[in-house]
């Protein structure tokens, strides 16, 4: 499914099919798992909080949890936990280990896919009998570990959920994004178009139980007009009341590239397509989220069939724009 937005024109195309059931086909505005394309909004999310005042971006997180969460994550890092700060979380560079790599946390869902897990259980599968990664502010580590850590303190400090936050902080409805939910944290949204299937091996998760993925680091279901909507308004200054936020997001404390030669900022990373930069997010589910800073264009896709090379996959969502772009 490809979603290819430029001054405001725009070409959706879908091929294949929805529901390997029902043969159904793909709809070019169908609803998917976004995975951790949800990170943006997170960070988002965060630096509206520092906007308005709560915390700083290089204060430390443990004093902004709760008993448990903090008592974890002291337990984890020692003597160095208050040098694990916000803007390192965010730009994966505290040295927290990632709870999406732990063999137990895999398996677990292999077992039960029906389970409903909590926040502290994926933080106990990222942290509970392991070492820092590095130590914090020294290398790019990618962690959802961290993303839920910042999710549990935004919650804390504020008293509000996961996914008000998103709506209030973000001003979803303002900015039209009418088919963008916290899957299991909120209810779907009414008139939603239909949801895309999502396979892994050929083995349909669609009713996994999605509180795997959907506290900090993923759980957002949208379509790809949502999200090049909510990426266009991110960097056209429509979400933050100030350009030095965003100036922010586009920056990191330790600028490095990581695996697959992007940089990165505060939950966003950058492509190059079409001669441009472009940024934004990928997703495991098969996601790809882009923006280009002038906030003319927007590339947006989904294989909903994994595994898929990430080179595969860039090369089916992002040259196949790029061609247009170029026409």
């Amino acid at each position: 499914l490809l979603h290819v937005e430029h001054h405001g024109e725009v070409v959706e195309v879908a091929s294949g099919v929805a529901d390997v059931e029902t043969g159904a086909p793909l709809d070019p505005g169908a609803c998917f798992r976004t995975a951790s394309v949800a990170k943006t909004f997170t960070a988002a999310t965060i630096l509206r909080l520092v906007e308005a005042g709560l915390f700083g971006l290089d204060a430390p997180i443990a004093p902004l949890l709760d008993g448990e969460a903090r008592a974890m994550l002291e337990a984890f890092c020692g003597s160095a936990t208050a040098e694990v700060t916000v803007d390192r979380l965010l730009s994966h560079t505290a040295g927290i280990r990632d709870f999406g790599v732990d063999d137990g946390y895999r398996s677990a869902i292999a077992r039960n896919p029906a389970h409903r897990w909590q926040p502290l259980e994926l933080l106990e599968h990222g942290m509970g009998g392991h070492a820092l990664e590095a130590d914090p502010g020294s290398a790019f580590s990618y962690s959802d570990t961290g993303y839920t850590l910042l999710a549990l303190a935004a919650e804390h400090l504020t008293g509000t959920s996961l996914a008000e936050l998103y709506r209030r902080e973000l001003r979803l409805d303002a900015l039209g994004l009418n088919a963008t939910w916290l899957e299991g944290r909120e209810p779907e949204v009414a008139g939603a178009p239909q949801r895309a299937h999502q396979y892994l091996e050929m083995i349909d998760t669609t009713d996994f139980n999605p509180s795997f993925d959907t506290f900090g680091g993923g759980g957002l279901v949208s379509t790809s007009a949502d999200l090049a909507r909510f990426y266009l308004a991110l960097v056209r200054g429509q979400v933050f009341e100030r350009p030095a936020t965003l100036e922010a997001m586009l920056s990191a404390p330790v600028p490095t590239r990581w695996e697959t030669g992007d940089l990165h900022g505060l939950g966003i990373f950058t492509v190059t397509a079409a001669g441009r930069q472009f940024w934004g997010h990928e997703g495991f589910w098969g996601v790809q989220a882009y923006v280009d800073t002038a906030g003319t264009t927007a590339l947006v896709g989904i294989t909903t069939g994994l595994p898929l090379a990430v080179t595969t996959r860039r090369k089916a969502l992002l040259e196949a724009p790029a061609a247009l772009l170029e026409g």
